[in-house]
């Protein structure tokens, strides 16, 4: 018997790609789907793209409380067992929606491949879904090894067990959440299909770039809520306590790079006092780092850069 699903669409002023997303999904000959788009305050045609689909989905309308809140909602508006999120200028690939949601076996979590796609041109991920432990994935997502939301199927139930989407993050709201369902031990399949496309703009390095102050704080935050949680769990042992020292190692680089040096100190700080000795990314990278220390190390990088592009 095959279980039913549930998409949600958080939408803000996604005009250009609100309908691909939707037709990505009502195209799908999986059975049942139900369609949630949430228009989060939406100022251009958003609104009157979603609407023209008429009674084919459920239009939620929200106050520009942030993509977090509009998930939320949607999740709360779902009456399905199992639930996806998308984002609004991603997509699904044509009978995308996994056989193995017909499985009789109750999973927590579904992941499956996805697609690259930037100018209109499409890649591969290369992710390697072999079956792992949730903690194992743990430390594979730190490596780089993320999936996006259009290629992460969860249970609903277990969503709201674990506290669903964190309103209070700026960045990497996926990855907070993903983390976050490791450390609950959930049963995972993954799927070696190929399920969405996670569709990079341009401008969607506005975000990643604008990273100040606020949201290098947030990313701290993170991941001591994290371990809090894994400490209160009682999971910590050698492998997860590396994974938060490369966590705090990306953040103490970042940091340091754009000019936060407090927060790079305690970042890096954090890596140490989880057992990291020297260096991580690439040798050249280690080389310096390790004969002029972390921070001249990316003070120099980041004055290279500005003079590169001046």
């Amino acid at each position: 018997m095959s279980k039913c699903l549930s998409v949600v669409i958080p939408c803000y002023n996604s005009e250009n790609y609100i309908g691909k997303a939707i037709e990505s999904v009502l195209n799908q000959s999986y059975y049942p789907i139900e369609l949630i788009v949430v228009d989060d305050g939406s100022t251009d045609n958003s609104r009157n793209i979603i609407s023209s689909y008429g009674e084919r989905i459920k239009l939620i309308p929200s106050m520009n409380l942030g993509a977090c809140n509009a998930r939320n909602l949607g999740l709360n508006h779902s009456k399905y067992d199992y639930v996806m999120f998308l984002d609004s200028d991603d997509y699904l690939l044509d009978g995308a929606i996994p056989f193995d949601l017909k499985d009789e076996k109750i999973f927590d979590l579904l992941i499956g491949d996805f697609l690259y796609e930037k100018n209109n041109i499409k890649s591969n991920s290369e992710r390697n879904l072999n079956t792992v432990t949730p903690l194992e994935f743990f430390d594979l997502w730190i490596n780089g090894n993320f999936i996006p939301p259009c290629s992460v199927i969860w249970r609903k139930e277990f969503l709201i067990k674990i506290g669903s989407w964190d309103v209070n993050i700026k960045r990497n709201q996926d990855g907070e959440i993903v983390l976050r369902a490791l450390l609950y031990n959930p049963s995972i399949c993954f799927i070696k299909q190929k399920i969405g496309v996670y569709v990079q703009h341009e401008d969607l390095n506005r975000v990643s770039k604008r990273k100040g102050e606020e949201i290098i704080v947030g990313d701290i935050r993170i991941f001591e809520n994290l371990f809090s949680l894994a400490k209160s769990r009682a999971i910590i042992i050698d492998s997860i306590t590396l994974s938060f020292a490369k966590a705090w190692y990306s953040i103490a680089y970042e940091a340091y790079y754009l000019g936060y040096d407090n927060l790079g100190e305690k970042a890096l700080s954090r890596a140490r006092q989880f057992g990291l000795m020297g260096h991580l990314g690439s040798m050249r990278h280690k080389i310096m780092a390790s004969i002029f220390g972390l921070k001249i190390k990316m003070y120099l990088s980041r004055k290279f850069f500005e003079l590169r592009n001046l």
